[in-house]
Formats: structure tokens, C-alpha cells, sequence
């Protein structure tokens, strides 16, 4: 379960409305898009949540008519109250999310074994990667697609985009996605793919909005790991401040997220780090600064080298384990959790 940490104007006389969310099976898009549907305005979530996590998150919408409900159901996917009324929906903040996560230890550990390593992580710095699902949590090709957008914008980007399989994709789906669905029943594709195949790539104007948004969010991703990775196998601490970063007001090093589309000027040992994260990425400098017509324009922004959890709370129940903790926003429980659990065991 995810609980958002906000600092939310919910003034009782405005326009807009702020509600409590708490939504299971479906994304946080799709809520809003319920919410806005049933009430008539626009919705403005305050984070995005995973489609497969219970969350408890606001929604704001604007505008928002005096005779909005205060409560609204949709059952087995949305519950939401009435939490306030903004005069705006701008004025929310996000500050991060409490997570509680329910963790059964397989054969070679114990509950209590377990628990006494989560306990410790609360003593621990970890490194701020994005973590996967900043790349897409179904088809995690959203990375590749925006350095394709950059390195090899036609091919490339139609094969990430269109091309590339689920990992839990049905046999039958995946029959259809080969023959372009253009066999008959081929009608179970998936988002915007059978659209897509019609038009590209002779025109690669067609690629919507919203799939450039995130491909450049997910380049600037990867080019930050990428970063965080070579700095820290060239022998630089989480907690050292590399000259050419920034720093935190509460001490932490700042480590640089080039643009898109616009320049970015990184001097010192941070600039030669950034440029060797680029070189492996097989791109230089310019190339993030080019106007690839594929990609949106994003600015350049700091981010923490590394996080460390709060609150961390940890309790032994029937031989599982209750993991609750708190991360500031844009982090991930799996930087926790990596710290624990085996991937190749799951």
C-alpha cells in the first residue's frame, strides 16, 4: 500500500475540489480520467502510482461544481471522499509516500532474519536511481525508445515503440502483433499499437504527445543512472560532493539531469562523469541538445545522489514481514527492497 505525504491546500470555499483516492487494479490516469468523467472538470493527480499497488493518493479537480458529492465509488477499482476545496489546483504539494509493504520470507530465511535486515537499511544511504518503473513496468522499453528517438530516429524508435513483445503477452497476442494486426480477430492490441502500425514510419509526426512526454522523461532517467553508476565506479561516496554538483540544503551532493533538447553546461569532475555516462550510452553532449522531433523539450534539473528512509518500521506477523517506511517523492520502494529481496529467487 502507498499513502501520499502532501502538503494540500484544502480550503473549504474554492472552486476546485480535493479528493481522497483510494484506487486498486488501474492506474492513476485512469482514476483521474473517473473522476474528471464523473464530475465534469479536469483532473490534476498530484503523483503517478503503480496500476498494480493499493494506493491512497489526491486528486484535485477543476473546476468543481457546489453540489459535488462527498463521497464516490466505483466498485472493486476507486473509492474517494471529498477532502476540501482549493481555490486551485496548483496549489498542492506532493512531499513523498509512506509505503507498507508485506514481505514472506521463501525457505533459506526466517521472519525474524528478514526483519533484522530491513531494520538496518534505516541506517543506510541508497543510491537515488530511478528505478524500473520510471521505464514502464509492463514493457520496460521506454529508455530504449528515447535514446532510439536520438540515435537511429526512424527504425529504432518504430521497433521500440510498436514492435517489441510484453513480457506477459498471450501467444495469440503476440501472433497478431507479428502480422501487424491485420489477421482477422486481431483486435486485442494493446493501447496504440495497431493505430501506430498504420502510420509510421512515414510519418513519424504520428507519434502522440503523450509517448514523446514520456520517452524524454525516460532518457533523462537513464542518462542519471547511467551517471550515478559511473560515478560510483569511479570511487566517489555517496555522501562526497564531486566538484561541478550542487548541494542540498540538507547537505546532500545534487547530481545533474541533462535537458532534452536544450543545452545543459556541466563544468568540473561532474562534467567529465556526465560526459562518460554519455559515451557509454553511445551519445555525446550535442546529441541531447539536437531537436529531435521525436522527443519533447525538457529542462535540466538536480537530483539527489542518494536517499535514505524514514520511520522505518518493521513487525513479525505469522512469519511475514510488515515493512512500512517513508521516501521523499520521485524515489521508489525498490530502492528499499533491492537491499532484500533476490530477483532471481522470484
Amino acid at each position: 500500500m502507498v499513502i501520499e505525504d502532501s502538503e494540500a491546500d484544502t480550503g473549504p470555499e474554492g472552486s476546485a475540489c480535493t479528493y481522497l483516492v483510494a484506487k486498486r487494479g488501474i492506474s492513476t490516469p485512469e482514476a483521474a480520467a473517473t473522476l474528471a468523467r464523473l464530475l465534469g472538470g479536469r483532473a490534476h493527480p498530484l503523483g503517478l502510482k503503480d496500476t498494480r499497488a493499493t494506493t491512497l493518493q489526491l486528486i484535485c479537480i477543476q473546476p468543481c461544481s457546489p453540489e459535488a458529492p462527498r463521497l464516490l465509488r466505483v466498485p472493486g477499482r476507486l473509492w474517494a471522499r471529498l477532502a476540501g476545496r482549493p481555490t486551485s489546483c496548483r496549489k498542492t504539494t506532493l512531499r513523498g509516500n509512506r509505503f507498507h509493504i508485506l514481505l514472506e520470507p521463501l525457505p533459506h530465511a526466517t521472519a525474524s532474519e528478514v526483519a533484522e535486515e530491513a531494520a538496518a537499511l534505516a541506517r543506510q544511504r541508497l543510491p537515488a536511481y530511478y528505478s524500473y518503473q520510471r521505464f514502464g513496468t509492463r514493457r520496460p522499453s521506454t529508455q530504449y525508445a528515447g535514446l532510439a528517438s536520438l540515435t537511429a530516429p526512424h527504425l529504432a524508435t518504430v521497433r521500440e515503440v510498436i514492435d517489441t513483445g510484453y513480457p506477459d503477452e498471450a501467444p495469440t497476442a503476440l501472433a497478431c502483433r507479428t502480422l501487424l494486426w491485420r489477421a482477422a480477430g486481431c483486435n486485442i492490441a494493446r493501447m496504440y499499437e495497431e493505430g501506430l502500425s498504420r502510420r509510421l514510419p512515414r510519418s513519424m509526426g504520428s507519434l502522440p504527445g503523450f509517448l514523446r512526454s514520456i520517452h524524454s522523461s525516460a532518457l533523462q532517467a537513464l542518462v542519471f543512472n547511467t551517471y550515478l553508476s559511473t560515478r560510483l565506479s569511479l570511487g566517489y561516496g555517496l555522501a562526497e560532493r564531486v566538484p561541478g554538483e550542487r548541494r542540498a540544503r540538507d547537505g546532500r551532493p545534487l547530481a545533474p539531469v541533462p535537458g532534452v533538447g536544450v543545452r545543459t553546461r556541466i563544468g568540473g569532475v561532474a562534467g567529465a562523469i556526465l560526459r562518460q555516462a554519455l559515451e557509454s550510452l553511445g551519445l555525446e553532449p550535442r546529441d541531447l541538445a539536437s531537436r529531435s522531433p521525436l522527443l519533447e523539450k525538457r529542462l535540466p534539473y538536480w537530483r539527489p545522489v542518494y536517499t535514505a528512509p524514514r520511520n522505518v518500521e518493521v513487525r513479525v506477523l505469522g512469519g511475514k514481514v510488515l515493512l512500512s517506511f517513508w521516501l521523499e517523492k520521485g524515489l521508489y520502494a525498490t530502492l528499499l527492497l533491492r537491499e532484500l529481496v533476490d530477483p532471481y529467487q522470484l
